[in-house]
C-alpha cells in the first residue's frame, strides 16, 4: 500500500504528463494552422508557467525581446491559499475565528536563447519576491501578518517556438523562502510553460 506522500507524488507525475501531452497537442495544432512564414519576429509574449518560479501552482508572465537572443520579463505567481477556523483564548474566554493565508510571488527575469529557428536551448536568471500574507479574524479584533523575501533563481531549458505560440520545459535552481519546512534552502525544480507571441 502506498503512503500518502507516494500517492501524492504519483498523482503529480500523472498530472504533469497529461499537461505535457496537452501542450504538445496544442503546439502541433498551432503549427498546422499557422504554417505560413512571418516576415517580422514578434517581440512581445505572455505565457503561463506551471510550477517554475512560483514553486507550486502557476505564474502569469510577460516578456519583451530586447534583441534577437535576449528577453526581459516580469510575472505574478500564485503559490498558496488556505482558510479555516481557529480558536484563541481571549482573557479566559475561548472564541472562534477565521484564519486566511495567501502566498504570492512577483518576479523579474532575463533569458538568453541559443539556437536557430524553432528549437532552442535557453538560460534564465531572475529574482522573485515571495509575499506571504495572513489574517486572523475574531469578533474581538483582526490581526494581519505579512513578510516579503526577495530570492534569486536560475534555470536552463528547452524552448520550442511556433509562429504564434511557444512551449518551454525548464529545470530551475530555486532559493526558497524561510521557513522551508522539510525542504532545504536551495532546491532543484521544474517549470512547464505555454505562451503566445504578439
Amino acid at each position: 500500500m502506498l503512503s500518502p506522500n507516494e500517492t501524492r507524488t504519483k498523482y503529480m507525475l500523472k498530472s504533469a504528463f497529461k499537461i505535457f501531452m496537452l501542450l504538445l497537442f496544442v503546439l502541433q495544432a498551432e503549427h498546422l494552422l499557422f504554417a505560413q512564414d512571418v516576415a517580422e519576429e514578434k517581440r512581445n509574449s505572455v505565457h503561463i508557467e506551471g510550477f517554475g518560479r512560483s514553486i507550486i501552482w502557476m505564474s502569469l508572465n510577460y516578456e519583451y525581446q530586447i534583441i534577437k537572443n535576449i528577453s526581459l520579463g516580469t510575472g505574478f505567481g500564485f503559490t498558496h491559499l488556505s482558510s479555516g477556523i481557529i480558536m484563541q483564548d481571549n482573557g479566559g474566554v475561548i472564541e472562534a475565528g477565521r484564519h486566511t493565508e495567501l502566498l504570492t510571488s512577483q518576479m523579474v527575469f532575463a533569458n538568453y536563447f541559443l539556437g536557430k529557428k524553432h528549437n532552442k536551448l535557453y538560460l534564465s536568471a531572475g529574482a522573485s519576491n515571495f509575499w506571504p500574507w495572513s489574517r486572523n479574524k475574531f469578533a474581538s479584533g483582526t490581526k494581519v501578518f505579512s513578510d516579503a523575501q526577495v530570492l534569486w533563481n536560475a534555470g536552463i531549458g528547452y524552448h520550442y517556438s511556433g509562429q504564434k505560440m511557444f512551449f518551454r520545459l525548464t529545470g530551475y535552481v530555486l532559493r526558497l523562502p524561510e521557513p522551508t519546512g522539510i525542504f532545504p534552502r536551495i532546491v532543484p525544480w521544474i517549470g512547464i510553460s505555454l505562451g503566445y507571441k504578439f
